[in-house]
């Protein structure tokens, strides 16, 4: 099985602003470029024969995954343990009711809570869910998966399962970079 870590296009939060208050932006969209960084997200994977994408369920992911899967007829699968590292207002995730209503092509029936997420998440967890996430992926049955995500989870989930993934890069994404790995 192919599976291509994609970390979601650039949201209002990735814009450089002094202090970084840019973190505590609740809930951030994607800006303008990464709009536009999602469209070219598209071409790439209309050239995949995809067969599931599996999404963190947050704004900026969601709205990546509409875009970027745009004309593609595949399944859309909100997965919660896939979120980002909850360090800062700007990781945590809507209500499950709203994202529903907002992204209606998405499965969302995996988030077990409509309570919107908001925690500080220990490193214990983080790893925890990789586990859980690396797991949940060796029990799928697809050809190639699309993995949406963001650059904090998908960094610790390549250190810990990137040599059984076969990739060899392990470093930090850039908005809409694509990770191939594969599980035999």
């Amino acid at each position: 099985m192919n599976i291509f870590f994609v970390r979601h296009a650039e949201g209002i939060h990735n814009i450089i602003q002094e202090n970084n208050q840019n973190l505590n932006i609740k809930y951030p969209p994607l800006s303008q470029k990464g709009r536009d960084q999602a469209k070219q997200l598209n071409k790439e994977l209309l050239k995949l024969d995809i067969d599931i994408v599996l999404i963190s369920p947050t704004t900026r992911t969601l709205q990546t995954s509409i875009i970027a899967c745009n004309n593609i007829d595949v399944e859309l699968i909100a997965y919660p343990a896939i979120r980002e590292v909850l360090h800062n207002p700007c990781d945590y995730r809507k209500f499950k009711s709203i994202l529903q209503n907002n992204f209606i092509s998405v499965d969302f029936s995996l988030i077990l809570h409509n309570d919107p997420l908001k925690l500080y998440e220990e490193d214990d967890l983080i790893y925890k869910r990789c586990d859980d996430f690396y797991e949940y992926l060796q029990n799928l049955n697809y050809k190639n998966v699309v993995v949406i995500s963001h650059n904090g989870f998908i960094y610790r989930f390549l250190k810990k399962y990137g040599d059984k993934l076969n990739i060899v890069d392990k470093s930090r994404l850039k908005n809409c970079e694509i990770r191939k790995g594969f599980l035999i």
